[in-house]
């Protein structure tokens, strides 16, 4: 893995001892991950392929794929499957009409306010607040874990 990123994720656990806190952070960053790409989703660009209009979602999801496969090919491709994962999720939502813009915010909102309150937990502020490049390193540490459990090298 490149060293910059074992820097991001050492400074991105010293936030996140706390067991708790820990647990909280594993299911609400892939919730705000999700939700984000629901959101971004619902701003179309205007440019139709066929019966899809092309949204903000997929120019930014490329981008942030980009970068993550920049630092570890394995991660960008963990990410890779996380953001099929999300936009399976979205897809089946629009097979059956859902309002995606009330439960993406909704889910927004409280797994935002889980964080804080597992921060408090933890006694110490986000990792965004000092930088917000921290917001693409969070659902990398919840990933991880999983990545060694299997015994994968990234």
């Amino acid at each position: 893995m490149n060293q910059q990123l074992t820097n991001w994720l050492n400074e991105y656990s010293q936030s996140h001892q706390n067991p708790t806190n820990k647990r909280i952070h594993h299911v609400a960053v892939p919730i705000i991950f999700w939700s984000v790409m629901a959101l971004l989703d619902l701003i179309t660009i205007g440019i139709s392929l066929g019966s899809f209009t092309l949204s903000v979602l997929w120019p930014v999801m490329l981008l942030v794929l980009c970068w993550y496969c920049f630092y570890s090919l394995i991660i960008g491709m963990c990410m890779g499957l996380l953001c099929a994962v999300g936009l399976l999720l979205i897809y089946l939502a629009q097979m059956y009409q859902i309002n995606m813009m009330v439960y993406a915010l909704v889910a927004f909102i409280i797994a935002w306010i889980a964080q804080f309150y597992g921060h408090k937990i933890e006694g110490k502020k986000p990792a965004f607040i000092r930088d917000l490049l921290f917001l693409l390193i969070g659902p990398i540490w919840v990933i991880l874990p999983l990545l060694k459990k299997l015994n994968v090298k990234y």
